[in-house]
């Protein structure tokens, strides 16, 4: 079994990380050790012209190459940095994906069960702070188990795919619905009372009694 090379986004960050360390270490040594050259030069050399000429050659020259050489550092060190954040980014977005991946059901697209207990907790909070009328629909699926039996389960999940193209096409602005069991579906409604409740009942009992079309 073959396994693979690819580093993982921890691994690949750590690595950068340290480069980036051991390039702003030689960055910052390297200005220091042409000047404890110089002053060492100067300290402990025989006191003559030829030490002058030499501490000055040495000053003169990391006056020279310091500029080109500390930008070469801060292009590797704004490089690295920039591919971090790319990752960084990447990573986000990928968590994201998978966020919202967890809280679908695969088969109608709807918010699964986890995802409708999380909103339900959140709008509820809304509604408690806000003061606002919160309308909750919970229906079911009649005869599954029979389109099942004699039909098979590619039936049936056809039939629950189009419950739930009927429930996304009759929610309206900041509605929700979800699939929260087998055949058990549920429709969030902020800001909605008893009888919206009941209106938008209706309306999708209507729909799927007109062959999923909203305005029958």
């Amino acid at each position: 079994m073959s396994k693979s090379t690819e580093a993982s986004p921890s691994v690949t960050a750590n690595g950068r990380l340290n480069r980036i360390r051991r390039r702003l270490v030689v960055g910052m040594l390297v200005p220091f050790c042409i000047l404890m050259g110089a002053a060492t030069i100067e300290g402990f050399w025989d006191a003559d012209q030829t030490r002058q000429v030499v501490a000055i050659a040495i000053l003169v020259a990391g006056a020279l190459t310091m500029p080109m050489y500390m930008a070469l550092v801060a292009r590797a060190v704004l490089r690295e940095a920039t591919a971090l954040e790319l990752e960084r980014a990447e990573m986000h977005q990928l968590y994201g994906q998978a966020r919202r991946a967890a809280l679908l059901d695969g088969l109608t697209g709807l918010g699964n069960h986890r995802a409708f207990q999380d909103e339900l907790a959140l709008q509820l909070e809304e509604a408690r702070r806000h003061g606002t009328p919160l309308a909750l629909l919970l229906f079911d699926v009649d005869g599954l188990k029979a389109v099942n039996d004699s039909r098979g389960h590619a039936a049936g999940d056809r039939l629950l795919a189009a419950v739930g193209q009927v429930a996304a096409a009759i929610m309206r602005r900041g509605d929700r619905a979800f699939r929260v069991g087998g055949d058990e579906f549920a429709v969030l409604l902020p800001s909605s009372d008893l009888e919206v409740g009941k209106a938008v009942g209706r309306r999708i009992l209507a729909a799927a009694l007109g062959g999923g079309d909203p305005s029958a």
